[in-house]
């Protein structure tokens, strides 16, 4: 009968392999990115502008320039853009190299990000968007505040990437690095938020990684507290963390980047903090999509969102062949056992037959030895008789007789 064929699983020379051609092709979009951007910007084509005259309100002056308090973004690039041109002068083409250099830096962190949050695929579709789509390169020969914006939103997305992988695999423990990391992400969260409310989408997936981890996150808790119960801990061994936990510490980061963002805004403006807040909230109304493009604020996301819905797609259908094949050859081997007939009048062989037949396999025939063999042995009989006065030797001696010692 033959054996159950099996899908073969990847050695560590292919993976090796994979992660080396991912690596090719990475460093190949990124090529792409900064090559694209480069020639652009060297070439001279395509003139660069102020639309928004931020760039106007950044130069350096002799007066202090009174702070763009649109909205939070955009005060975060002009004061950027101000400690940019501290050291090279009132030149537009620094504000455009910076630009482009922020651009690099985003195409990393969204590859990476993607690449942690949902698989490799989503995260060579999102790099390779992001360094040819046209709209995105354009924005480095404006002075506007995408720009740095997509840099703080690559980098919270490299944040909630680096928690799903830690709560999918080992899972967050009460201790200082774990906590750490749930805080830094909701502190990122909390800065970007009072930059733009278009954080909400990075939040909301964070908060959806979490929820649909819930019950592997449970199940660590609890076999936690029975290990517990039953003394078995291992020594140093970290409290899991509950779910409560994660959104709690979440929430305390998130708090603590609103609060410490408008605090610093209250020593610009010389506001209180209740009328600084009151200002946050106005800007999502004052100024259209807070001085965001608005083809931005959803493209952005959506192009994020279209390259880990691809690469769920094709994990889902690729489980399906998978277990797909797996019952295919399940059926196959039934059915070999089914129709399997036996020399033997077409009975069924029984256990002990089949039990022999191995037996007969396993003999090994021999060769016949090519060198002498000893003589056989000859069994011989004493035909003499024995006088026992000749031949006894066993002599007495006399008592004193100690010859022998």
């Amino acid at each position: 009968m033959k054996m159950m064929m099996y899908r073969p699983y990847t050695t560590t020379t292919m993976n090796k392999k994979r992660k080396i051609t991912a690596g090719i092709l990475f460093c190949l979009i990124f090529v792409l990115c900064a090559g694209i951007r480069g020639f652009l910007l060297a070439d001279g084509q395509i003139p660069l502008r102020d639309d928004a005259s931020l760039y106007e309100a950044s130069m350096i002056r002799e007066e202090k320039n009174e702070p763009v308090m649109t909205s939070g973004v955009v005060f975060a690039y002009t004061q950027i853009v101000t400690d940019v041109l501290k050291f090279t002068g009132n030149k537009l083409e620094a504000v455009a190299v910076m630009q482009l250099l922020l651009q690099c830096a985003t195409v990393v962190l969204l590859y990476f990000g993607c690449f942690a949050l949902s698989g490799r695929t989503a995260a060579w579709l999102e790099a390779l968007f992001f360094s040819a789509f046209p709209f995105f390169w354009q924005l480095i020969f404006a002075a506007r505040p995408e720009n740095i914006y997509l840099a703080g939103f690559g980098f919270l997305l490299l944040l909630t990437g680096i928690c799903r992988q830690k709560i999918k695999k080992e899972g967050f423990c009460r201790r200082s690095r774990d906590e750490f990391l749930i805080l830094l992400t909701g502190f990122v969260s909390g800065v970007l938020l009072i930059w733009h409310l278009m954080t909400v989408f990075l939040m909301i997936v964070f908060l959806a990684v979490v929820a649909f981890h819930a019950a592997q996150i449970l199940e660590r808790r609890k076999d936690f507290k029975n290990r517990k119960k039953r003394e078995v801990l291992l020594k140093g061994e970290a409290e899991a963390m509950g779910l409560t936990a994660h959104f709690l510490i979440y929430l305390c980061g998130i708090l603590l980047g609103c609060s410490g963002t408008l605090m610093k805004y209250t020593g610009i403006t010389g506001n209180t903090f209740v009328e600084q807040f009151s200002w946050w909230i106005r800007s999502f109304t004052a100024v259209q999509f807070q001085g965001l493009s608005p083809f931005f604020v959803f493209f952005l996301p959506g192009s994020v969102l279209g390259a880990v819905g691809i690469q769920f797609l094709m994990d889902r259908i690729a489980e399906r062949k998978e277990a797909s094949l797996l019952v295919d050859e399940a059926v196959e081997e039934v059915e070999m056992v089914l129709t399997e007939e036996p020399e033997n009048g077409g009975e069924m062989e029984t256990v002990e037959e089949k039990k022999e037949e191995k037996k007969e396999k396993k003999k090994v025939n021999y060769i016949e030895n090519p060198l002498p063999l000893p003589k056989k042995h000859v069994k011989r009989n004493f035909d003499f008789k024995i006088d026992r006065r000749k031949d006894d030797f066993d002599i007495d001696i006399e008592e004193g007789d100690d010859f022998d010692i």
